[in-house]
């Protein structure tokens, strides 16, 4: 195969730019955003957060064994680091 010649190059670039440009605004034009619809909901309708009104939370888990067995892994209190930015969980 042949090496092509300099002056080719540049329209060949242009050509594809060209083709390019005109294949976006054909797909474009033809776009329906109407197509596209988001359901939602009326605005009257139940919250959705109704449902854990009947969630009941046992505080007694927070004094079982399991709970007491949690170790802490690493220095306290924890250390800034070098990365430049600072850390809201340094002390």
């Amino acid at each position: 195969m042949a090496i092509q010649n300099n002056k080719e190059n540049p329209i060949i670039l242009a050509l594809i730019i060209i083709l390019g440009f005109v294949a976006g605004y054909y797909y474009n034009s033809n776009y329906n955003a109407e197509a596209i619809t988001l359901p939602t909901s009326p605005i009257g309708e139940k919250s959705d957060l109704l449902q854990f009104s009947d969630l009941l939370i046992d505080p007694t888990q927070l004094t079982s064994s399991k709970f007491k067995d949690n170790r802490i892994f690493g220095p306290l209190p924890v250390d800034g680091g070098s990365s430049g930015v600072s850390n809201p969980f340094a002390h």
